[in-house]
């Protein structure tokens, strides 16, 4: 079983940024800008508070920009890449990762989220269960977003429907890999998550804290003015 802290992360970086087009035809939505940062930099921060040490990025889109932001902001993180000439999706990406992931662990986090997730209660959900393969951070339900449902003991037993949504953000144990249906793009839910539930395996962290979604200019916008208003507020 795992040793808390983890101390291995998977950041999701190889998208399109079809949403934040035209500005990803030039410059890859990790690499973009927030609050004069490069985005990815909020999120390897985040990890590195955690105990993160070693970081692995997956990459397609526009590369040596995802990966000279990534570099810029390492600070000390051991950072390893892995390019994907086509796609591979939330789950297929792992196909290739098989051979860089040490830990019996890790953490799973999308690319374009600002979030104040507390990586120690994941780490402590999967620690604590030890049917458990994968351990999700979970939010009440909004759109457009996949809705998920959870019992009363934590595990999560349907997705479409229920009062929850998925944070994009997971601990996860090495064995959940051998789950992986085969090679080629497979998406974390439909193929690795769904056919788990009625075995358990898949529990969920309700959170409250900040989570911002910065995948589209909307809510790239409202999250910017957001945290300018509170840091004027501060300054005030």
């Amino acid at each position: 079983r795992p040793t808390m802290p983890i101390r291995e992360a998977v950041v999701l970086a190889a998208g399109l940024g079809l949403r934040m087009r035209p500005i990803t035809e030039h410059i890859p939505k990790p690499a973009l800008p927030y609050l004069n940062r490069p985005l990815l930099h909020w999120t390897l921060d985040a990890l590195r508070a955690s105990g993160v040490e070693r970081v692995i990025i997956n990459l397609h889109h526009l590369p040596q920009s995802v990966k000279a932001a990534a570099e810029s902001g390492a600070h000390g993180l051991d950072m390893r890449f892995s390019f994907e000439p086509t796609i591979l999706g939330t789950a297929g990406l792992f196909g290739p990762l098989r051979g860089l992931l040490l830990g019996d662990a890790f953490l799973v986090v999308n690319g374009d989220v600002v979030h104040e997730v507390p990586y120690g209660r994941l780490e402590a959900e999967l620690a604590g269960h030890p049917e458990a393969l994968a351990a999700l951070a979970i939010r009440p339900a909004q759109a457009p977003y996949t809705r998920l449902r959870m019992d009363a003991s934590g595990h999560l037993t349907a997705f479409g429907a229920g009062s929850w949504m998925f944070a994009g953000l997971y601990a996860a144990r090495r064995a959940l890999l051998e789950h992986l249906p085969g090679p080629g793009p497979r998406e974390l839910v439909p193929d690795l998550l769904r056919p788990l539930l009625p075995s358990g395996a898949v529990r969920g962290v309700p959170c409250s804290e900040a989570w911002l979604d910065l995948g589209s200019p909307k809510t790239y916008l409202r999250a910017s003015l957001a945290a300018l208003s509170a840091m004027a507020e501060g300054i005030s």
